[in-house]
């Protein structure tokens, strides 16, 4: 790349930039573009200059410009510590080249003095540095007194009131795509001259860029006079947990200042930095998305920006906790734990100290509560290690909430200042966990030894009371294949997806699970796993089969208030009862999975996909193929129930090439949600990223892990499935509706998945969802199919897309004709074209238009993912789930064909019944029911007949009355030897109702003593770990030791029974 350096001001990045060619009443991005140039400029100031002034003065020069490469480490040194000084998350920067470029008392172009001495003059500088990742600019200037000369409309003596146009300091993109302007840059009021007072960074008059990006951040900061002040974050996300902390600059500060940060209506203190800088604590919130962030100094100036609060299962946790199933259990020897001290001390201070904190969280009615319950270690240096006995850190018999808490979280927190408390101190956080060893004691005070069994039957008597949100559930998809399909209503379950390897702990057998995007209108969600065959798996055939949650596991808008609040309330009401009921007993697990039963597949319904690719071809929803080559912009989709729009822009593939690709496209649900666009960024633009994600006209980022997927306005919700080159980008909406973006050999593919919500609601080129194809675009030739298309062509009032620089007629061009070709030669005249794309016409129309193989690769291959697509949204029958209570079954699957085998029941049952073995198949009617009719049953063993009964106590008194005395000598004995068995045996007992359960005593399984974790499967034993995070296997080793020492581990596989999950 040809880097040149203009007297009039700017630094050119293009071998097509040419002379200054000062467009009359332009500025750039230049709208002419591609009729006139716009390269990639930086312009500290783009103006008409002159050097060497006209008579009387001859060729003596006013002024000069000078640019040199910067080697000089002390130099270097300099240009390091600006940008860190002044930019957010530079503090890692050291500059490593440098090119700077001094314009030094120049003059304008149409000046004229007689006096040389007294023309006006400009002094200003840019220096571009870098250490090869990033890249900032210093615009610095000294002197600033003229805007243009005569030439522009100015004053010649004086070179103010330039009009047409005046002086402008930017920096532009090139090819008309971006442009950011400097404060007062381009205005008529000559304002610009203020840039040398108006702040800037370590000095009045530097400003510094971040440049490496696709869009510029700056630094430093403006004096509060200036009405062009903008906040700037890093990061531009934190923990929903709080204690992270954020930067920003923006105004100028001064350490007198005292300065707020207000996450929507939590206010804290902020604390100053520099100059330029300042820092605040993110609070303890109960929402996730976007929010608003205020800075407020002195109770005055407010600037506000929005700050994303991500989901507490997407973020990476500071503290660990080791050994994670002693972090499980009620009755634990010692815990463990260590985090990064980098986060709460980056500058390494060996004198910092630390507080290790247990946190306790609550639900009361409308309240959400977090509580500090113990101090686990006090002023303690930041050596990131901790081991401490737990029964020292328990809580009190005395403590009246000591069972209010029953799960939390363990921080660390930086000490400030030793002494002081902290209202609101820089804190990390372990993932989310269980407190039975925080309230044992309590617990065995209040309930006895069966006090987890007690607890997991008064949840489920609570639980009964209210089962309407049940019946809201969406159905889960038959088949992993329309589970993987419908992304607009189910996404991956990250503690169990199968392309990014997590492992399915609490789902063994699983290789995938997803839940439901949208939450019901009593804020539950659905959870739907299926093992290897692709199957459903089912709680009334195993304990790890899928279950829904009372409380969405990822919240429900408003968020805030209980039982929505993201995480927390699905711990509240779906994960504690299940350590009570499944992990702290042996025999309660169906009490929870009967109030959790997987929801039935048979009333799913899979959605329809519509699709644009290549140069372009089009598939509506009622699969009707055409190729369609307008040039502007037209509605694809509108679900007129929802009033959904998306809306593709069309442009020319190559200015000499008689066909169009889709370029971008924009969307939204109803008037108040954000506006998502996504545009496939320029053949060899060497961007970061392959697509531009715009909300509200912004560029938004989703790189960071905790920012790839950011809820917006409305129900939207925007996830980055390749957060290295932003090459695929999924958009889903309230409505159900998902829009997949993906670039692909250059080229914009789009893929729409409609739920069956919308048919007999859409409009639009992807057609009118009905069943019939015939009616989704008249004609068949390309002129036809064009003049037919120009329907749905938007207007400027009704579009969704940002313009920029640009206007909406530009990218309009109702003369547009396709280039006409003859398909049926194709194979005889170009047999390289048919050796790639055989049969398929439109990998064939877009190789002989564009002459271009890779594009032509991308449409064969987009058209092959339709008809996979396809093929996973077909419907399929189903039989429904077959339950028969308390019966071990052999399940092929529930779908037509399927067969299920009953061969035998729980012990404690006995079968009453003939037939055995059900199979799916059609009925009269044609629909899909078992046959033969299932009337098997599962019943209570009868122990003894009434007859042998009779005998039993006949001969019962006979021996009593032989041995009665002797009876009386072994009786103490006897009670003490049958408590011994009774201790030691924890065998599967039989179905007890809620109420015997409450009756009191010590029962099997309860738990009363060992460490309080009952064994599923010997062989995955496995721990409770947050929702959304990676769960931990324990090892054989691990689990023989701790049977050795817990007899409550001691149960063979057989009196296991089911396992089970969250």
């Amino acid at each position: 790349m040809l880097l040149q350096v203009s007297s009039n001001g700017y630094l050119a990045f293009s071998p097509d930039a040419k002379p200054f060619q000062h467009p009359r009443n332009g500025t750039w991005p230049n709208k002419g573009f591609p009729s006139k140039p716009d390269p990639p400029l930086i312009a500290p100031y783009y103006a008409q200059v002159q050097l060497t002034p006209s008579t009387p003065h001859g060729s003596r020069n006013v002024g000069e410009v000078l640019w040199k490469i910067v080697s000089d480490s002390a130099e270097l040194e300099r240009f390091t510590e600006t940008v860190r000084t002044s930019m957010v998350d530079a503090d890692n920067f050291e500059a490593t080249h440098a090119f700077l470029a001094t314009w030094i008392n120049v003059t304008c172009n149409g000046c004229f003095n007689e006096n040389l001495e007294q023309y006006p003059r400009n002094t200003f500088q840019v220096a571009v540095v870098t250490d090869e990742i990033r890249t900032y600019a210093l615009v610095t200037y000294t002197r600033l007194t003229w805007t243009g000369g005569s030439q522009t409309g100015g004053d010649a003596a004086t070179g103010t009131g330039a009009r047409y146009p005046p002086a402008q300091a930017f920096f532009n993109a090139g090819n008309a795509t971006y442009g950011f302007h400097l404060p007062s840059s381009g205005t008529k009021d000559d304002q610009i001259l203020r840039l040398p007072q108006l702040g800037g960074s370590d000095v009045d008059g530097r400003y510094v860029y971040e440049i490496s990006d696709d869009v510029i951040k700056p630094g430093g900061c403006l004096k509060t006079s200036s009405n062009v002040i903008r906040l700037v974050l890093s990061p531009s996300f934190g923990d929903m947990f709080g204690g992270n902390v954020v930067e920003f600059t923006g105004p100028c500060f001064s350490p007198s200042d005292h300065i707020t940060c207000t996450f929507n209506d939590v206010e804290v203190s902020a604390t100053y930095i520099n100059r330029l800088r300042a820092q605040c604590v993110v609070p303890n919130l109960t929402v996730r998305g976007q929010v608003q962030l205020t800075v407020s100094l002195n109770s005055g100036h407010k600037y506000s920006t929005t700050y994303t609060i991500a989901n507490p299962g997407t973020l990476p946790r500071g503290v660990q906790l080791l050994n994670a199933t002693a972090w499980g259990v009620y009755n634990p020897e010692r815990l463990e734990l260590t985090w990064d001290t980098t986060l709460l001390d980056p500058a390494r201070d060996p004198s910092a100290k630390v507080n290790v904190e247990l946190h306790g969280y609550r639900e009361q009615t409308a309240k959400a509560t977090w509580k500090v319950l113990k101090v686990l270690a006090k002023n303690i240096a930041n050596t990131g290690h901790l081991s401490f006995s737990p029964q020292w850190h328990r809580c009190g018999i005395g403590e009246s909430d000591c069972l209010d808490y029953e799960m939390g979280a363990v921080t660390v927190t930086r000490v400030e200042h030793e002494g002081e408390e902290s209202r609101n101190p820089r804190r990390i956080w372990s993932k989310l966990i269980s407190l039975g060893w925080y309230f044992y004691n309590a617990a065995l005070n209040t309930y006895g030894n069966s006090w987890s069994r007690q607890k997991c039957v008064e949840w489920y008597k609570a639980d009964r009371k209210n089962e309407a949100w049940q019946s809201e559930l969406p159905a889960c998809p038959c088949t992993l294949d329309q589970a993987l399909a419908d992304f607009g209503r189910w996404q991956a379950d990250v503690a169990c997806d199968m392309n990014t390897g997590s492992v399915c702990a609490f789902h063994v057998g699983a290789i995938h699970c997803v839940r439901s995007v949208q939450a019901t209108s009593a804020g539950a969600g659905n959870q739907c796993c299926y093992r290897k065959d692709g199957m459903l798996m089912t709680t009334v055939d195993t304990f790890n089969g899928s279950t829904p949650d009372r409380s969405h596991a990822w919240g429900d808008r408003p968020y805030g208030t209980p039982p929505k609040v993201p995480a927390l309330s699905h711990w509240i009401h779906d994960v504690v009862p299940f350590f009570y009921c499944c992990l702290w007993t042996g025999d309660s697990c169906h009490y929870y999975m009967e109030q959790r039963p997987t929801s039935d597949c048979k009333n799913y319904k899979p959605p329809k996909p519509a699709v644009v690719y290549g140069d372009p071809h089009l598939i509506t929803l009622d699969g009707r193929l055409y190729t369609f080559n307008g040039k502007g912009e037209y509605l694809l989709l509108r679900d007129t129930q929802h009033n959904f729009q998306l809306q593709g822009r069309f442009g020319q593939t190559l200015p000499d090439v008689k066909a169009t690709v889709i370029k971008s496209i924009a969307m939204r649900e109803g008037a108040l949600s954000d506006i998502i666009e996504v545009r496939i960024n320029p053949p060899g633009s060497n961007w970061k990223r392959d697509l531009t994600i715009l909300v509200n006209h912004e560029v938004k980022h989703f790189e960071r892990k905790g920012e790839r997927t950011q809820d917006f306005k409305g129900g939207v919700t925007v996830i980055n499935n390749d957060p290295r080159r932003s090459s695929n980008i999924t958009v889903y909406f309230e409505c159900g509706i998902g829009v997949q973006a993906t670039a692909l050999e250059g080229l914009l593919n789009v893929v729409v998945m409609a739920p069956p919500s919308v048919k007999f609601q859409t409009q639009g080129l992807f057609g009118s969802w009905d069943d019939d194809a015939s009616n989704d675009i008249n004609g068949t030739s390309a002129v036809q199919i064009h003049n037919s298309s120009e329907q749905w062509r938007i207007s400027e009032k009704s579009s969704l897309f940002t313009y920029g620089p640009r206007s909406y007629a530009f990218y309009q061009d109702l003369a547009f004709q396709p280039a006409a070709i003859n398909f049926t030669a194709i194979p005889s005249r170009r047999p390289e074209v048919a050796t790639l794309c055989g049969s398929n016409q439109q990998c064939a129309y877009d190789y002989v238009v564009t002459g271009d193989e890779a594009i032509a690769r991308g449409t064969l291959a987009a058209a092959r993912q339709y008809e996979i697509l396809k093929e996973r949204t077909k419907p399929v029958q189903a039989c429904g789930i077959l339950d028969i209570e308390n019966s071990i079954k052999l399940v092929d699957n529930y779908l037509l064909g399927g067969r299920v085998t009953v061969t035998g029941c729980q012990p404690g049952y006995e079968l009453s019944g003939n037939n055995v073995s059900f199979t799916c198949s059609l009925n009269g009617t044609g629909a899909a029911a078992w046959s033969p009719l299932p009337t098997l049953t599962c019943v209570i063993e009868q122990e003894v007949s009434n007859e042998a009964q009779i005998q039993y106590a006949r001969t019962t008194a006979t021996v009593l009355a032989v041995l009665l005395p002797t009876f009386f000598v072994f009786l103490v004995l006897g009670a003490g030897l049958t408590w011994w068995i009774h201790s030691r045996s924890r065998g599967v007992t039989k179905s007890r109702t809620p109420e015997d359960e409450l009756a009191g005593g010590r029962q099997e399984g309860d738990g009363g003593e060992g460490h309080g974790m009952t064994a599923y499967h010997k062989e995955n034993l496995y721990t409770l770990a947050e929702e959304d995070e990676s769960y931990v296997f324990v090892n054989q080793a691990e689990i023989e030791t701790l049977e050795k020492s817990n007899p409550n581990l001691n149960k063979s596989k057989e009196s296991i029974g089911k396992s089970t999950h969250v």
